[in-house]
């Protein structure tokens, strides 16, 4: 197989972004015809809330990053009217430049990639390799864990201070987590309660579209022979009436202040605090110069405070990142939280263990002696699992990857890795050398006093 040229892959990205500017181009058009607010509301609709049966990987697949791109491309137009009614026509073509948007946009960065790769200095692409997987990574994955997993993390961690953020912010973690959960219930509530007018609608179009075909056998009107031009099958016809009416709904499923229902109800302060941390309007999106930054934006704001929060899971990530931004600004406070969730996350490990091995063979908070240094020094370990003949030795960092690292800021990468993945290895490999220094090694439990005793005999692996 021949090598591409760096001029290939030059070219190559010119023409994905001339692909990315026509897709662009196209949701222009589609908001002077639909207005901005109600394209947005449409597509997003049938982005998340599309039965699965008829969803395809296609135009569903990465919902999250299609979500950023079409909310990137929408929010300077909210502000466009519009003249027509919108309909699944509208919605196909909304797709189609979603989907070429997208494609567009990872192909720019494929062949940059491949195009600065063949033009660079061979000794520092190794780094700049691992830079480019780890920026691939954040372009594309969204969403750390189930939602309640976050928002639980969210209520043990940032909740313990709740009345410092509350008066710094305007409305403190525990409630805003349980607001976006409420946001997305209130969607769903929305769609849920539109399933039999979408039903019924989609089954009036598959009755329409029988009924010009029998008149094929008599003398069919003109309208009959346009509507069989338009749709080759009853399933499409019935689509169509789905789509239609689903876009036209549509304009009612953002949330408002009245539709988050949580006890006490949200007020309007906590409302806007939340926009402020997360929300993106389109004033936020004037200041932005390229898609990646709607990452830290997941909630979209449209007009009268109403708000569209598609991926829950990423927007309590983002929550969670916002919030501790905003304890970053304290020196003296950001220390005392860093040190509760580091608490937390260890016990969370342990308690993790204890559900997988008998709670006895788990240990946590060991010190003992150092190998490192001379005699009289110790050494901490988070946890230990002694099941015979397995030793298991754990250390925990709670710690986050910046954003800034994740999108090829190397130093600041080479930082994070160090802290939560180059310390953590190294003090386990520390603890395993004292393991291997002497025939039988002793551990001690710092807030029980309970020892760990292990004999060199009696490990088969560490």
């Amino acid at each position: 197989m021949s090598q591409q040229k760096p001029s290939d892959f030059a070219s190559l990205l010119e023409e994905a972004r001339d692909e990315g500017a026509r897709a662009a181009h196209e949701f222009e058009k589609l908001a002077t015809e639909v207005g901005g607010e109600n394209l947005f509301a449409a597509v997003f609709a049938h982005l998340v809330l599309t039965p699965a049966e008829t969803a395809n990987e296609l135009t569903h697949g990465p919902v999250p990053i299609k979500l950023e791109l079409l909310a990137f491309r929408l929010l300077p137009l909210f502000s466009v009217q519009g003249a027509e009614s919108i309909d699944a026509f509208h919605i196909s073509r909304a797709l189609d430049a979603l989907e070429a948007l997208f494609m567009s946009y990872h192909r720019m960065s494929m062949f940059a990639k491949l195009h600065d790769t063949q033009s660079s200095d061979s000794s520092a692409r190794e780094l700049d390799d691992l830079a480019w997987l780890v920026r691939l990574d954040a372009e594309t994955v969204r969403g750390s864990a189930y939602p309640e997993q976050i928002a639980e993390e969210i209520t043990k961690t940032l909740g313990r201070f709740d009345d410092w953020f509350e008066a710094h912010v305007g409305i403190c973690p525990s409630r805003a987590a349980k607001a976006l959960l409420a946001i997305v219930t209130a969607h769903e509530s929305r769609a849920t309660s539109w399933f039999p007018e979408l039903a019924e609608s989609s089954k009036s179009m598959r009755e329409r579209f029988a009924a010009a075909r029998r008149s094929l056998k008599g003398h069919p009107t003109d309208e009959d022979r346009v509507f069989l031009q338009m749709f080759r099958r009853r399933s499409h016809a019935g689509s169509f009436g789905y789509s239609t009416r689903l876009a036209e709904l549509a304009v009612d499923l953002p949330a408002t202040q009245d539709s988050i229902y949580m006890l006490p109800p949200i007020t309007r302060q906590e409302l806007e605090a939340l926009c402020g941390l997360i929300g993106c309007s389109p004033d936020v999106r004037s200041k932005m110069t390229e898609p990646i930054e709607m990452i830290h934006r997941p909630l979209v704001v449209l007009s009268g405070g109403r708000v569209l929060c598609g991926v829950i899971s990423h927007a309590l990530d983002q929550l969670r990142s916002a919030f501790e931004e905003v304890a970053a600004q304290d020196s003296k406070f950001v220390e005392r939280y860093r040190s509760w969730r580091g608490e937390w996350h260890q016990g969370e490990v342990v308690r993790s263990l204890r559900r997988v091995f008998p709670p006895e063979a788990v240990y946590e908070s060991l010190t003992y002696p150092d190998p490192d240094k001379p005699p009289g020094h110790t050494a901490e370990l988070d946890a230990a699992v002694f099941w015979e003949p397995f030793l298991v030795l754990v250390e925990a960092k709670s710690g986050q990857f910046r954003l800034e690292s994740q999108l090829g800021d190397v130093g600041r990468l080479r930082t994070d890795l160090k802290k939560n993945v180059a310390d953590a290895f190294y003090q386990t490999q520390r603890a395993a050398r004292y393991v291997q220094s002497c025939n039988e090694c002793k551990f001690e439990e710092k807030k029980t006093g309970r020892e760990l005793v292990i004999k060199k005999a009696n490990i088969r692996r560490t």
